[in-house]
C-alpha cells in the first residue's frame, strides 16, 4: 500500500481548472432532487453553514414515523430477498422520498415454521423456480423533511415482481423534476407521481396495466432515473430510455456497447444532454454528438463539474472475466474537458494492481475529483482506498485505507469541506472533519445506500431486520449548541 501511495503522490500531469457547477435545479427548492445531488456528482450547494467539527457528535433531529424495508438480503420480514430495494433518500420541497417494494398481503415467505424447511427456503444461491417471482407492490414513501412524519406512502399494487435478484428490484433511487417523482419499480416500470399529493399520473415499462407484471430480465432499468428540460432517462443494461417527463412516452432510445450506468445530466448554453456509457446524447432529439470508448464492465457513473468530465473505468477482477491478466482492461479514473463537439484529454489516474481492482462512483468538490477503490490481494479482505485528485493538475492524494468490510458503502457524498460515506458501521467521515471516524447512526446505516444532505441536514436509511426506519441528523453547529444548553439545564442525573 505504500508503493501505491507512492505512486499517486507522484503523479502529476497538465491539466486545466474546471468551472463552478452548474445544475438545472432550483438548488433552494430541491437541494438533494436526485441519486447524487443537484450537480448529479455528490456534492451540496456550497451555503457556507457553520457545521460541527465531529460528525459523531451530531444530535439526531427525528426518525421516521413509519418503518420502512431493510435495505439487505434476507432482511425486512422476507428471508432470502432484496426485500425493500436501495433506494437511497432524495430531498425536494421540504420533503424526503424514498422508493421501495414489498410483498403483497400474506406470503408463503413471512419468518413462520414453513421457512424452517429448507425446500422452502429461497435465497440467492437457493432459487426456487416458480416460487421467487411473485407478485410485489410498489411503493414511494414522502416523508416531512422537518419532523420525519410520513405525508403520503403510495402503493402501486400488484403490478411489482419479487425476486431473488441482486439487480432487480426497485433499488433505484428516485428523481424529483419540477413538480413530480419518478422511480422505477421492480418490474421495469417507469412510475410518475405527483410530487405533492402521490397520486400516480403515468406508468411506462414492462408488464400491463391490467395485471400483474411479468418478471424481468436480470437488471432491467439497472440504475436510477435522472431528469434535464422535461425529459427523464433510465439506463438498463443495454440502451438509455428517454421518455416525456409529462406523458411518459418513450421519446428515444440509445443502444450500448457495453453495460450503462447512471446517466449524467450535463446543460451547454440552453441544450441539455445526458452522459451515459462515454456517450453524450442530446436530451430532445437522442441525438449521440460522440462517444469516449469504455472497456467492458465499465459501468461506474460520471461526473461532471463545469465542462470537465470524470470518468471511472471500473471493471471487476480480471480472473472473473476469463481473460488473462495482461488482457484485462486498465482500471483508471479519466478526465476530460468536454464540448459539444469534442472531448479532450487532461489526464489519466491508473490503479496498479496485479490483482484486479476496480473505480467505483467518481464525485466532485470544491476542484477535486475523489474516486473509491477495491483491489483484491491474494490472500485476506479487500482493501479499499479513497483518493482525491486536483481536477486542475491531476496530482492525487490518498486519503484513507482498510478492509472493504470496514469502509465499504455506494457512493459518498461532499458538502461544505466534508466528504462523508454511509455503511453499516454508520456514517464515516473521510476528509474535513478533523476527524476520521464513525458519525452518525453507528451500528444502523444501511448499506450500499447514499445519503443525502439538504441545509446542513443528514438523511439516511437504517438497516434492521425488524425496525428500518429513515432518520435524520443536523449537522449544524448551532443545533449542537442548542443540544448542549438543554442537556446542561436539564443537569446531571436528569
Amino acid at each position: 500500500m505504500r508503493a501505491f501511495a507512492a505512486i499517486l503522490l507522484a503523479l502529476t500531469v497538465v491539466g486545466a481548472r474546471a468551472t463552478e457547477p452548474a445544475t438545472p435545479y432550483d438548488v433552494k427548492q430541491a437541494p438533494w432532487p436526485t441519486w447524487r445531488g443537484p450537480y448529479f456528482n455528490g456534492s451540496a450547494p456550497e451555503l457556507g453553514l457553520k457545521l460541527i467539527d465531529d460528525i459523531g457528535q451530531a444530535p439526531l433531529l427525528w426518525t421516521s414515523d413509519m418503518p420502512i424495508p431493510a435495505a439487505h438480503p434476507g432482511s425486512g420480514g422476507v428471508r432470502g430477498y432484496w426485500c425493500g430495494g436501495y433506494s437511497s433518500p432524495i430531498v425536494a420541497e421540504g420533503r424526503v422520498y424514498v422508493a421501495y417494494w414489498t410483498p403483497p398481503g400474506r406470503t408463503a415467505y413471512t419468518h413462520t415454521a414453513e421457512d424452517a424447511d429448507p425446500k422452502h427456503r429461497v435465497t440467492r444461491r437457493n432459487p426456487v423456480k416458480g416460487r421467487s417471482d411473485l407478485t410485489a407492490d410498489d411503493v414511494l414513501h414522502c416523508f416531512d423533511a422537518a419532523t420525519g412524519k410520513t405525508i403520503f406512502r403510495t402503493v402501486v399494487a400488484g403490478k411489482g415482481v419479487m425476486r431473488a435478484e441482486s439487480k432487480s428490484g426497485s433499488h433505484l433511487t428516485p428523481c424529483w423534476w419540477a413538480g413530480k417523482v419518478y422511480f422505477s419499480g421492480s418490474a421495469g416500470r417507469i412510475h410518475c407521481l405527483d410530487a405533492t399529493t402521490g397520486e400516480v399520473l403515468w406508468e411506462e415499462g414492462a408488464g400491463t396495466a391490467a395485471g400483474p407484471a411479468k418478471a424481468p430480465p436480470s437488471g432491467v432499468n439497472y440504475a436510477a432515473p435522472v431528469a434535464i428540460d422535461d425529459v427523464v432517462a433510465v439506463p438498463n443494461r443495454s440502451a438509455l430510455i428517454a421518455y416525456d417527463a409529462a406523458r411518459g412516452k418513450v421519446l428515444w432510445r440509445v443502444p450500448a456497447e457495453t453495460t450503462v450506468s447512471v446517466a449524467t445530466p450535463w446543460r451547454h448554453g440552453s441544450t441539455g444532454y445526458f452522459l451515459c456509457g462515454g456517450k453524450l446524447i442530446e436530451a430532445k432529439t437522442g441525438a449521440v454528438r460522440w462517444s469516449i470508448p469504455r472497456p467492458p464492465g465499465a459501468v461506474a457513473p460520471l461526473a461532471i463539474s463545469g465542462d470537465v468530465l470524470v470518468m471511472p473505468n471500473r471493471g471487476g477482477t480480471w480472473r472473473s472475466r476469463g481473460v488473462t491478466e495482461a488482457e484485462a482492461p486498465q482500471r483508471s479514473m479519466t478526465a476530460f474537458r468536454i464540448t459539444p463537439e469534442k472531448y479532450t484529454q487532461l489526464w489519466q489516474l491508473p490503479f496498479p494492481s496485479p490483482h484486479g481492482s476496480q473505480f467505483n462512483p467518481a464525485f466532485i468538490h470544491r476542484g477535486n475529483a475523489y474516486g473509491r477503490m477495491y483491489r483484491h490481494p491474494e490472500s485476506g479482505d479487500k482493501e479499499e482506498v479513497f483518493v482525491r485528485v486536483a481536477l486542475d493538475s491531476g496530482t492525487a492524494k490518498v486519503l484513507l485505507t482498510g478492509r472493504k468490510n470496514a469502509i465499504s458503502g455506494y457512493s459518498p457524498i461532499a458538502f461544505e469541506g466534508r466528504l462523508l460515506k454511509g455503511n453499516a458501521s454508520g456514517v464515516l467521515a473521510v476528509e474535513g472533519t478533523g476527524k476520521s471516524e464513525v458519525g452518525p447512526g453507528a451500528g444502523q446505516a444501511a448499506n450500499s445506500t447514499s445519503c443525502a444532505y439538504a441545509d446542513g441536514l443528514l438523511y439516511f436509511r437504517t438497516e434492521s431486520n425488524t425496525d428500518a426506519r429513515l432518520v435524520c441528523y443536523d449537522l449544524r453547529a448551532a443545533a449542537k449548541r442548542r443540544e448542549d444548553g438543554r442537556a446542561a439545564a436539564k443537569g446531571p442525573g436528569r
